[in-house]
């Protein structure tokens, strides 16, 4: 499976913010949700099933970087988290 299929399955439930949505979300005040430089994403399923090596792989490949291998719960639910290196 390639990372189209891959995130095919994702869903983006964060991009670009307002100052004020990210307040409201408890982002951090310097995010890169403020400058479009990151992105949360879900995969179908609870998080422990989510394919974890293969997201890292395809992120890294892309030249992004996971900012924790485990998903986050903070903010807009539970995610993992994708920004710019």
């Amino acid at each position: 499976m390639g990372a189209a299929d891959l995130f095919n399955s994702a869903r983006v439930t964060s991009f670009v913010r307002s100052a004020a949505h990210n307040a409201e979300v408890g982002g951090a005040a310097g995010s890169k949700h403020l400058r479009g430089e990151a992105a949360d994403i879900v995969f179908p399923g609870s998080p422990s099933s989510w394919p974890m090596a293969r997201v890292r792989a395809a992120v890294q490949r892309a030249g992004l970087r996971l900012r924790d291998e485990r998903y986050q719960t903070r903010g807009t639910g539970a995610h993992l988290h994708i920004e710019t290196v």
